[in-house]
């Protein structure tokens, strides 16, 4: 099934960059691709969020579709239902909506610790 990065809840990362969206772009700006870049994104159903999935498994796939200026990606849901952490506030990725609807590449904005 296909769904939109709006409906994807991703986390951002920490400085220490071990996990998140930000470690997967660092990797893809080194060269470190997705091992399964066909694969689908694995995610499972916010509770209590309409319409908002847990993005598991996909951070580097994610990564590598939004550079190549994809909006949508093809998921499934993970075979076990876990109690896993959803980021909000500030540790939640969002694209800025006005980059909702390109298909342009898209540039993330990553703040490097000194």
């Amino acid at each position: 099934m296909k769904k939109h990065i709006s409906d994807l809840v991703l986390y951002n990362g920490d400085d220490s960059f071990k996990k998140g969206i930000a470690t997967a772009y660092l990797h893809y700006k080194e060269g470190i691709l997705s091992e399964t870049p066909n694969a689908p994104v694995v995610i499972q159903k916010i509770e209590g969020e309409a319409d908002k999935y847990l993005v598991i498994d996909g951070y580097h796939r994610i990564v590598e579709g939004l550079m190549r200026g994809e909006r949508n990606f093809n998921c499934r849901f993970s075979r076990k239902k876990c109690d896993w952490w959803v980021p909000t506030g500030k540790h939640r990725f969002e694209l800025p909506k006005e980059k909702l609807r390109e298909s342009k590449k898209y540039r993330i904005k990553v703040k490097h610790k000194k």
